[in-house]
């Protein structure tokens, strides 16, 4: 028999898509207004911490099935920096297309970050009245 489809709740992946993209986009603007003149690694490591944040939030919320939710939002995360560079900064295309590298490794660690959140499936303790 073949596996079941995968069934997307696609309210949550934009949700949390939106979630990770705002995260990304307050370590850019930290960076850049908190430590003006700084080394461009800096912004960087900002925005993947951000990243890695977000995407632990984000597996967190979404319990069981994270492996599987996660891959969707760090594609919709990805996507939405394509967009923005293709309207705001069409020169800077190719780095924000390498950016997917940042992005899958901020879910991995988001995502193994996240069991320690909130473990999958994991029963509630039991009362003691």
């Amino acid at each position: 028999m073949g596996e079941r489809p995968l069934k997307i709740d696609w309210l949550t992946v934009l949700r949390d898509t939106l979630m990770v993209v705002v995260l990304g986009a307050l370590g850019t603007l930290g960076i850049s207004a908190f430590l003006v003149g700084s080394a461009q690694w800096t912004q960087y490591l900002a925005v993947f911490a951000l990243l890695t944040i977000g995407f632990a939030i984000s597996g967190a919320l979404k319990g069981a099935g994270r492996f599987k939710h996660l891959p969707i939002v760090a594609l919709g995360v990805w996507c939405v920096n394509m967009l923005d560079s293709a309207v705001r900064a069409p020169e800077r295309l190719p780095v924000t297309a390498a950016f997917i590298a940042i992005v899958f490794v901020a879910m991995l660690t988001g995502g193994v970050l996240s069991l320690a959140i909130k473990r999958p499936g994991a029963a509630p303790a039991a009362r003691t009245d």
